[in-house]
Formats: C-alpha cells, structure tokens, sequence
C-alpha cells in the first residue's frame, strides 16, 4: 500500500516487441514533481516458448542416442529440467527507472527468483537520454538510452540500453523519455 509519500499517476497495459504482455507504472515518490518511478513489469509469466524449447531439445536428443537410451533418457530430462528452472528462474519480471531531480537515475532489474540488480547513475555523468534505433535481421527496435558524458574529450562513452528484456513499445517509450526530459530541464 502506498503512503501519502507515495502516489500512483499512470498505469497502462501494453504488449512488448514480442507480443509479451507488460504494465507501466508510473510512482511519483514525493510531493515534488522531481522524483518519478517508471516500473515496467511483465505480465506474461513464463514463456511457452521456454517450455517448447526444452521439450523439443529432450526429444532430439532422445531420437539421436540409438545406443544405451536409458542412459542418454536420463541425462536428456535432468539437463532438459536443470535448463527450465535456470530459464523460469532468472527470467525477468520487472525493470524499474528511479528518476531522481537533484540527484540521478537508479536502474533495477527483478528477477523470477527474487534477486534484484541496481545500478545508480548521477546526473552529472548523464550527458542525455534518447530513443534510439537498433536494426535486426527484419525489425526495427527502439529502445530508451542514456549517452553518458565522456570522462576526457578523446574517449569514447558506451551508450547504456535501459529496459533491455522488457522491451517496452514505442508509444511507452516516448512517455517515459519526455517524463524525463521534463525532470532534466526543472532540475
């Protein structure tokens, strides 16, 4: 439950590049108007894919060991489960953008099984963030980027992808970049 800190504004339901369904949930922390959580969860659970995957992989194996089957059976189902519940388990169910006005962007990353990855980014390493384009075998993909100020002038900054295996649409892209860019330039 949220406290009078705490206050839901946006929630919309969308399908990811891959047809997943995801929920955007926009928190703002404060009373200010400079502290925003964009929390980006899959819905979807676990992938069927997944599932086939594994089944068809135990079955190659199965229709390829000629000789000694129970012993290629046995080892076909334990790495067939030991790759289901590796896959089931640290699968992603949600990414989460703390925007912060005076302070910087904290990344965090929730997995199937608990575990939870963080990674904070101040301000003053942030030279911008955009909505860039990546080019697949027969897919356009946007997603939402922070360009990091380079530390010299002759290095080169790695650009750092957020909501990398969510893979939010466009149109909750766009939402989330001009929420920022609102909270950049009132900070």
């Amino acid at each position: 439950m949220l406290g009078k800190e705490h206050q839901i504004i946006f929630i919309r339901e969308k399908r990811n590049i891959y047809g997943r369904k995801l929920r955007l949930s926009v928190i703002q922390h404060t009373a200010t108007d400079l502290c925003f959580e964009y929390i980006l969860s899959d819905l979807s659970g676990a992938s069927k894919n997944q599932v086939l995957l594994t089944t068809v992989i135990v079955l190659v194996l199965l229709t390829e060991c000629h000789f000694h089957l129970d012993i290629c059976f046995v080892v076909a189902l334990w790495l067939a489960l030991i790759s289901l519940i590796f896959n089931l388990l640290w699968s992603v169910t949600s990414e989460a953008l703390l925007a912060v006005g005076s302070f910087g962007l904290q990344l965090t990353t929730t997995y199937r099984c608990g575990h939870e990855t963080t990674h904070f980014i101040p301000w003053c390493a942030v030279g911008d963030i955009v909505i860039n384009e990546a080019i697949t075998l027969q897919r356009v993909i946007f997603y939402l980027a922070i360009l990091p100020k380079p530390l010299k002038d002759s290095e080169v900054s790695e650009i750092i992808p957020l909501f990398q295996n969510t893979r939010p649409p466009l149109e909750l892209l766009e939402f989330i970049y001009k929420s920022i860019q609102k909270i950049i330039s009132d900070s």
